[in-house]
Formats: structure tokens, C-alpha cells, sequence
């Protein structure tokens, strides 16, 4: 696909607004492809939506109707529901002929993609909603609560990325995570990027960590990772996530007790 990049305003509350970014897959002509899976992409903290861009744009090209919301002072703690606030909106919108975004979102459970506490308020979203969130992807990041199993079981799937250099959010941390959201019953899938670092999900790595491997190979292991989940949210079979032996070299599975 195509990909074209729309940043609206979108009245979410009779008093709030939230700008955020929409990436949208096109097909011949530039025309929005019509009814694509959703994907939520929520920021890390005070780090904005437009760092991210590298990867949404990536998401879109594979079909996903991308939305990327922003919250106040950069902290998607504040607003935590911004997310599907702006999907419950932005779908009534493209309802509207004439819109340039008609007809283009679909309109089942989303994919959530959270970065560092992106991911903790993703996490959050996919355990309060189940029928509005089949999937989520964890990037450096883990669940604020420690126990889903009281919540019943779930379709779905949950992919967590973990950095092997990350000096924010450690192997052990989000191996406690992916355990917390296995209790749910849901399929949870834990990889290690060996070498990147916490801030190289986004555009340009922080100088206060020293990778073992350039932003570059960090990125593109990443997105084979989430296009395999992409492909079990498409409905798919998703060969790659179910074989760790054929992860991208550099990529490796931590088992999830």
C-alpha cells in the first residue's frame, strides 16, 4: 500500500479536542483503501506522536489504518483515553460522504501498539476492553496491573518487544509483564532485540544510552516483529510469530512461565 499521512483535530469530548496523526493505506490513484483493521498507536512519555512516524508509516504501508493520538504534555498517563476516544470519533466522521477519510476504517477490535508508557496505558486498554481491543504490542514497556487472571478469558494475542540494552525497562521487568497478561489466557509472545536500547522503538535514540546496534537494524527488527502480529490481527496465520526459530537474526524469544 500507498500511504498517506492526515494530522486533524477531532472533537472527542463536548470541551476537549485531540490532535493526532491518522496514517491511512492507499491504493491506486491515492484513494484511502477502504475498511482496514485499526491500529492505536499511543506515544511514550514526552516523547510526541510525530517521533513515531518511521514506524506508523511502516504499519500503514501493510494495510493498517493507523491512528496515532497525542495527550497533554506528552504523557498518555494524562488523558488515558484519547486512544479510542479518537477511534469512537474519527469513525463517526468517515461515516459522513465526502469525507477524505470515508469508508476507510474498519470497524472491528483494534490493535493497540504502546511505546515505554504508551504501552503501560495500552496494556490498561487492552484488559478494560476486550470487545474494543483484540491485540496488543508492548514496545519496552509492561502492564501497570500484575494480575488479568480475574478477568475472563480472551481471544486475541500479545506481542512484547524488549530491548537487550534498554537501561529503562529490564529483561526481568517485562518478562513480569508478559507473565501478568498471560494470566488472562491470552497468547503471549516475549522477543528480545539484542543490543537496542529503550528509545530506538522512536526516531532518533537518546544520548543517554549506548546501543549495541545502529537505529536502522533496530527499527527494521522491530517491524518484522510487528508485521507478524499484523498478520494474526489481519486474520491471517502468522507463520513467523509461531516459529521463533525463524525470527530475524539478532531476535530472540524469552519464554513466558
Amino acid at each position: 500500500f500507498g500511504v498517506t499521512l492526515h494530522e486533524r483535530t477531532f472533537r472527542v469530548r463536548i470541551d476537549d479536542a485531540v490532535d493526532a496523526d491518522v496514517l491511512v493505506p492507499t491504493v491506486e490513484g491515492g484513494r484511502a483503501a477502504p475498511r482496514r483493521p485499526v491500529v492505536v498507536f499511543l506515544h511514550g512519555g514526552f516523547v510526541g506522536r510525530e517521533r513515531y512516524r518511521a514506524l506508523t508509516a511502516h504499519l500503514a504501508s501493510r494495510g493498517a489504518f493507523v491512528i496515532a493520538p497525542g495527550h497533554l504534555l506528552d504523557l498518555p498517563f494524562f488523558e488515558e483515553g484519547n486512544g479510542l476516544d479518537v477511534l469512537h470519533t474519527l469513525r463517526r466522521i468517515t461515516q459522513r460522504a465526502g469525507d477524505p477519510l470515508e469508508g476507510a476504517a474498519g470497524d472491528g477490535p483494534v490493535l493497540v501498539i504502546g511505546h515505554s508508557v504508551g504501552g503501560v496505558v495500552g496494556a490498561s486498554l487492552f484488559g478494560a476492553a476486550p470487545d474494543a481491543v483484540s491485540h496488543l504490542a508492548l514496545l519496552a514497556s509492561y502492564p501497570a496491573s500484575s494480575d488479568f487472571s480475574s478477568r475472563p478469558p480472551r481471544p486475541g494475542r500479545v506481542l512484547s518487544i524488549a530491548g537487550g540494552a534498554d537501561s529503562q525497562v529490564s529483561l526481568e521487568r517485562a518478562t513480569e509483564g508478559a507473565r501478568a497478561l498471560a494470566t488472562s489466557g491470552v497468547r503471549v509472545d516475549l522477543a528480545v532485540v539484542d543490543g537496542m536500547s529503550h528509545m530506538q522503538f522512536a526516531d532518533g535514540a537518546s544520548d543517554a544510552e549506548t546501543p549495541a546496534i545502529d537505529d536502522a537494524t533496530a527499527l527494521a527488527r522491530t517491524r518484522v516483529m510487528l508485521d507478524a502480529l499484523l498478520e494474526d490481527f489481519f486474520g491471517r496465520e502468522s507463520v513467523l510469530l509461531d516459529e521463533p526459530a525463524r525470527w530475524p537474526e539478532g531476535v530472540r524469544r524469552v519464554a513466558v512461565p
